[in-house]
């Protein structure tokens, strides 16, 4: 067979080939956009290395699915050849940041001993959980700590911020709000808080939102209490925990993603969702 008889097949192949890939992609974004309406877009589609599964990515969340898109797999692809967790792997890539890019002029920053460790939080002065968190971490060695405003409850959060930036010193104001509950001090001072505008497109970039900590507060003790038992993670990242709990988990998890995707939870469905929770963390202490 001369060059050009090689050359012609190769050209075939791939005219041949390249519209199946097209389709299958085509197929999976119209009939999970279509079946599961409550997705946002999906922004890619690849193949996986078993035959047949393709990975569709939203944002940094990774799902799984056939070639045409018929079964949604929301869970973890383990490599038992090399005890490689390849879900947790992909989903490190995505949501990976380079330190170095963040715009640290930005933030409130504090010290604790050396302050060898770096760590970044986005917070709303309205938020709960990051008030326990900022309580929390008052117990850490050697940290620097970045806090980036982040406004996203709603009510007087973006005043508060502004408020909080624009202050004199604004970090120790921060802590003590967040830590004492110590009233933010009302100056009128104003000040550029064009910062605080970075910081809500970088927070939409990396697609932090109000839902998961508006769930987390809500549902606190009931989750805390569902995850207290997890021991040390493993080489496959499943935490020690046996296989039928660790695909449970998933279910919750995708099964809470989706609803909460589909609109705000009126007092009804609230009440129940707390409820089921409650129930679940009941029997796992009692188990």
């Amino acid at each position: 067979m001369n060059r050009s008889s090689r050359a012609f097949i190769a050209l075939a192949l791939a005219v041949v080939l390249a519209p199946t890939a097209f389709a299958d992609e085509a197929a999976i974004r119209k009939n999970i956009g279509e079946r599961i309406p409550q997705f946002p877009k999906i922004d890619e589609v690849s193949k996986t290395a078993i035959p047949g599964i393709f990975e569709f990515r939203i944002g940094s969340e990774v799902y799984y699915t056939d070639e045409q898109g018929n079964y949604l797999i929301a869970g973890q692809i383990v490599d038992t050849k090399t005890r490689v967790n390849l879900t947790e792997e992909r989903v490190a890539k995505l949501t990976a940041v380079d330190f170095k890019t963040l715009p640290l002029k930005d933030a409130l920053v504090w010290k604790q001993g050396t302050g060898e460790r770096k760590l970044v939080v986005f917070a709303d002065p309205n938020c709960g959980y990051c008030k326990k968190f900022e309580r929390d971490l008052q117990a850490v060695k050697d940290v620097t700590v970045y806090t980036f405003l982040y406004p996203i409850l709603g009510g007087d959060s973006p005043e508060k911020s502004k408020a909080i930036w624009c202050a004199k010193d604004n970090t120790k104001i921060w802590r003590d709000w967040m830590i004492k509950g110590t009233p933010i001090p009302e100056t009128g001072a104003q000040c550029d808080t064009s910062a605080l505008d970075r910081i809500q497109a970088l927070g939409k970039r990396y697609r932090i939102t109000a839902e998961g900590e508006a769930f987390l507060t809500a549902n606190r003790p009931a989750i805390d209490a569902l995850m207290a038992r997890i021991g040390p993670a493993g080489a496959d990242g499943s935490h020690g925990v046996p296989t039928p709990v660790v695909r449970a988990m998933e279910n919750l998890r995708v099964a809470l993603r989706l609803r909460l995707r589909s609109g705000p939870l009126d007092q009804a469905a609230t009440e129940t969702i707390a409820a089921v929770l409650d129930a679940a963390a009941q029997t796992v202490e009692r188990s």
